[in-house]
């Protein structure tokens, strides 16, 4: 697969475009901005916040290899019941954010104690 950009830092801005266009939230982990990046193993380069799916996703530009810590951290949050998705392109981006809206999931309220 041609990569759409030269790196996933394209890719995330390009995505990050997207989701004002689409009125979706996306939070974009502070590792990315950090000198070091990538230290910190397993966490997801975005958080895609949708129609009640808080969904962590790996962002990969092209046939970016996923490494190993990824794929464990990836199998724990899907045991945990969170999926984690592998966007390679904006069409990925896009068909996330479609599903999530077309299946929305249901948020519980926190009580109130939590809630402060």
């Amino acid at each position: 697969m041609k990569p759409e950009f030269e790196n996933e830092k394209e890719l995330v801005g390009a995505i990050l475009k997207y989701a004002e266009a689409m009125n979706v939230y996306v939070e974009v982990a502070g590792q990315r901005k950090a000198k070091g990046s990538g230290s910190t193993e397993g966490l997801t380069d975005i958080f895609v916040c949708v129609a009640g799916w808080y969904m962590p996703c790996e962002v990969k530009n092209g046939d970016t290899k996923v490494r190993l810590d990824q794929i464990a951290c990836a199998m724990n949050r899907a045991d945990a019941g969170h999926p984690t998705a592998w966007v390679r392109c904006l069409q990925d981006f896009v068909d996330l954010v479609n599903f999530c809206r077309r299946n929305p999931r249901r948020t519980l309220p926190l009580p109130a104690h939590l809630a402060k």
